[in-house]
């Protein structure tokens, strides 16, 4: 069964969430689905499933247009030019797999949300030390269990070796040099 007909079953049955979970823990869906299957879910009881299917594409170029603005936070930040911010983020946002996800309601748009704001946040911190900065890159990382166990870890684990590497060994002053040199 896909996203759409868990999420359908549940709305037409009236599933509570506590349901709805103990549903997708007994069909063996794993942590990483649970996020896309109450995504729809929520979108589907707030506005049917008919209605509710236009409203999931629409939310997805959303998530798009998102992660493009940290992309370009990300990039402006790290003082790439203008021109060549604006050709990345044209690029990243009107790619053929971004567009197919946002018209098909794919959850790779909010996953992809989630891995550039936390990497936009993730480098705010290292730069700024700011405790908005810290609780985002955790909250952003940490919705990424829901889509992906394994992207929340390494951005986790990377968040915690930058830290102990700017800290201890690096000096924080050539964060953007090395960044843009990778």
């Amino acid at each position: 069964l896909t996203y759409h007909s868990y999420a359908e079953h549940f709305v037409l049955n009236k599933e509570s969430l506590f349901n709805i979970i103990e549903s997708l823990r007994t069909a063996s869906k794993s942590l990483d689905d649970y996020g896309f299957f109450i995504v729809p879910t929520i979108i589907y009881s707030l506005f049917g499933v008919e209605f509710g299917c236009h409203i999931l594409s629409l939310l997805n170029a959303l998530f798009i247009i998102g992660s493009c603005n940290f992309l370009y936070k990300l990039c402006e930040i790290i003082s790439i030019d203008k021109r060549d911010i604006l050709t990345i983020c044209f690029l990243f946002g009107t790619l053929a797999y971004a567009i197919y996800t946002a018209a098909a309601g794919l959850k790779e748009n909010i996953m992809m949300f989630f891995i550039v704001g936390a990497m936009f946040y993730m480098y705010k911190f290292l730069k700024k030390k700011t405790a908005v900065a810290l609780v985002c890159t955790i909250v952003f990382s940490l919705f990424l269990c829901f889509f992906r166990t394994a992207i929340a870890a390494i951005l986790l684990a990377t968040f915690i070796i930058s830290l102990f590497l700017l800290t201890f060994i690096l000096s924080p002053v050539n964060i953007d040099s090395s960044i843009v040199k990778l």
